[in-house]
């Protein structure tokens, strides 16, 4: 059986059976991890260096694994076949020790490629971690290393050794995974769906975990939830028909099921057109409101102009775990034990607004917890907000938070009118929610048409639109359509467009 399975099995029991009400809940999910263990290919975890603590409150170290190992199956831009091991190491298992005003780390993986008994290649990847207070390290954090190789077809075993260098322990995973030979070049096949816990577009390029034009972050622990509330996915499709100017055109479609098996989400894409024959699909998938359990992503993608269809799929986990009620803070003039934070100093009508301004992005549970804290706990509760959602904790900046609080600045500076701040226009809450758009177009209006914007975001949902209206004209741009699940939805809205 799957480790990963053995491990999960045995903390879900023994967390979620501690209340009577959920042991129905937790016999249900771990007779859906059955099936995992049963499909082919590790399920274990990567996320760079990412604050997702699902765990926060139940510590138990040594139950936790040292690292995780996925596997990813791609091709090259000359056919050859790439192999992908993706190694995360948990950041709070590694022994750090005190060095010259600061605290190490290091750790040390070997990884062996094996078709049978023959070694076929061995590398070695290195680890090493800093940091000026032990505190800086929390669960949920990992380092992230990626190599690639070329391979022939066949079955191959990946064992990969890690040594925690400074404790003088380690751990080993191994996992097999088959490589097809190429197809016939007018077949349409797909790479292996990677979930990620981060995408982001990075044109320069360089780097093992940069992919055409992204920076793509595996999470091959595949667990989403508190903290981890947008799952990122990337796939790679290989021969696409191209037009007479050498161009492919595609439509992706999303299928989300539970562990019965049952649709959770669809979505239908729209048509792309990509140059050459391959093409690189990504997006994002918004599971706050998944409950808790197993999952499978499938994607779907079909070439337009022959009507072929290629699948490819992962099972994935959501976990949500308790919001709780932040403790008054005992006085304290140690920062280690007082509430040192850049909400030190703020009252609690400063608290009450900036809390909402962050209503657009808060789960359920935070908008149910907030109201009942006293002001010392929403100190905390504000702070932990977005420790939680920090992409990056190694720096010193919370890049979630400094983006989010472009985008209200940009938001109060282009869509406020007479009487109304932008973030609580309609095109304020979807930039705040959504993120930035790919795409705009802005129709000024005329003698007999009315201003109105169209928003694409290409990456929500498999592709999503929001249309505004300045139905009243006087700078409100009203949502009157959008394709995203769960806003507004009118399909004859170009009737609101004529004077």
């Amino acid at each position: 059986m799957n480790c990963w399975v053995m491990w999960m099995r045995k903390f879900l029991l023994t967390r979620l059976l501690k209340r009577t009400a959920l042991r129905k809940e937790a016999f249900r999910f771990v007779r859906g991890l059955r099936k995992v263990s049963r499909s082919r290919g590790a399920v274990f975890g990567l996320v760079a260096l990412l604050a997702v603590s699902l765990w926060a409150g139940e510590a138990r170290p040594q139950q936790k694994p040292l690292f995780w190992l996925d596997l990813y199956r791609f091709r090259t831009p000359t056919g050859q076949n790439l192999l992908d091991v993706a190694l995360a190491v948990e950041r709070n298992r590694l022994l750090f020790k005190p060095a010259d005003r600061a605290y190490v780390a290091a750790a040390e993986a070997t990884i062996r490629i094996l078709k049978g008994d023959s070694l076929l290649a061995e590398s070695r990847l290195s680890f090493a971690d800093t940091v000026a207070r032990r505190s800086e390290v929390r669960r949920g954090q990992k380092l992230v290393d990626l190599k690639h190789y070329l391979v022939a077809p066949g079955l191959y075993t990946v064992r990969v050794e890690l040594k925690d260098l400074l404790a003088n322990a380690a751990s080993t995973k191994q996992d097999t995974v088959r490589v097809e030979p190429a197809d016939a070049a007018e077949d349409l096949v797909a790479s292996d769906l990677l979930l990620a816990s981060l995408i982001k577009p990075d044109p320069s390029g360089g780097g093992r975990l940069w992919r055409n034009g992204l920076v793509v972050v595996p999470n091959a622990s595949r667990m989403y939830g508190t903290g981890a509330s947008w799952l990122y996915y990337y796939a790679e499709v290989y021969g696409l028909k191209e037009d007479k100017e050498g161009r492919g055109h595609y439509r992706t479609d999303l299928l989300v099921l539970d562990e019965q098996n049952r649709e959770v989400e669809s979505y239908s894409g729209k048509e792309h057109l990509v140059g050459g024959s391959a093409c690189a699909v990504n997006g994002r998938l918004d599971v706050r409101d998944f409950e808790t359990g197993s999952y499978l992503l499938q994607v779907a993608v079909t070439d337009l102009l022959t009507g072929k269809r290629v699948l490819t799929g992962r099972q994935f986990f959501v976990v949500h775990r308790a919001v709780h009620a932040a403790p008054v803070a005992k006085r304290s003039t140690s920062p280690a034990l007082g509430v040192v934070s850049s909400y030190a100093l703020a009252s609690e009508e400063e608290l009450d607004r900036e809390f909402e301004r962050l209503k657009y992005i808060a789960t359920k549970e935070e908008l149910a917890v907030y109201p009942k804290l006293d002001l010392a706990g929403k100190r905390r509760f504000l702070e932990a907000f977005w420790k939680r959602r920090d992409p990056d904790p190694s720096t010193p900046e919370n890049e979630a938070r400094r983006d989010y609080e472009k985008r209200l600045e940009y938001a109060n500076e282009r869509f406020s009118y007479p009487g109304h701040e932008g973030w609580k226009t309609d095109r304020g809450r979807v930039l705040l929610q959504y993120g930035w758009p790919d795409q705009v177009d802005r129709e000024p209006g005329g003698i007999s048409a009315r201003p109105f914007e169209v928003w694409t975001y290409e990456h929500v949902q498999g592709g999503v639109t929001f249309v505004f209206v300045d139905r009243r004209e006087n700078g409100e741009f009203e949502l009157i359509h959008s394709t995203a699940r769960g806003e507004l939805r009118d399909y004859n809205w170009q009737r609101y467009i004529p004077r």
